[in-house]
C-alpha cells in the first residue's frame, strides 16, 4: 500500500524516508539537472502516455531534453534505498 504526499518531490511511500530531489528549471528547454543528497539508482522520463523517452542510472545529473516535443512529462526517481519520486516536468523550447 502507498500512501501519496504531494510536496517538493512529487510522492513517497509511506514508510520510507522523504526522497529529496531538485529538479531544475522547470520548465526545461535544453538541459534538466536533478540534484538528491541521496545516490540516485534509476531515473526515467516518460510522455504524458506513458512512453518511456529516457532511462538511465547510477547517478545521473543532467538530462539533454533539446530534443524532445514541448510537452508534460513525468519524471521518476529511484534512490539506493528503493525510494521513489515522481515530479511532473514541462518541456518548453
Amino acid at each position: 500500500d502507498f500512501l501519496l504526499v504531494y510536496g517538493q518531490t512529487g510522492m513517497e511511500k509511506n514508510n520510507a524516508e522523504k526522497v529529496t530531489v531538485d529538479v531544475f528549471p522547470n520548465p526545461a528547454a535544453s538541459l534538466l539537472t536533478i540534484e538528491s543528497k541521496t545516490n540516485i539508482l534509476e531515473l526515467s522520463l516518460m510522455d504524458y502516455s506513458g512512453k518511456t523517452v529516457y532511462n538511465s542510472g547510477l547517478d545521473t545529473k543532467h538530462i539533454n531534453v533539446s530534443n524532445l516535443a514541448n510537452g508534460v512529462y513525468f519524471l521518476y526517481v529511484t534512490d539506493e534505498k528503493n525510494n521513489r519520486s515522481t515530479q511532473k516536468i514541462s518541456i518548453q523550447h
